[in-house]
């Protein structure tokens, strides 16, 4: 398999092959293996919680 990595500005409108590619990407199914098991619902809403306390603390970097 090979991983493909693009940078992605915010600022900068996508470009139509890149709008393409996510089209396509989104097509795909997603395969779970051994590196990337599908999570349980406990494992999504941890992560969810570490994602939010992650923003917040950029947000109170950023705004120092």
């Amino acid at each position: 398999m090979v991983m493909i990595r693009k940078m992605i500005y915010e600022n900068e409108p996508l470009t139509p092959e890149q709008i393409k590619q996510i089209e396509e990407a989104d097509k795909k199914p997603i395969v779970f293996d051994d590196d990337c098991p599908e999570l349980t619902e406990e494992q999504l809403r941890e992560i969810a919680v570490m994602a939010a306390k992650q923003r917040a603390k950029r947000r109170n970097l950023y705004m120092e």
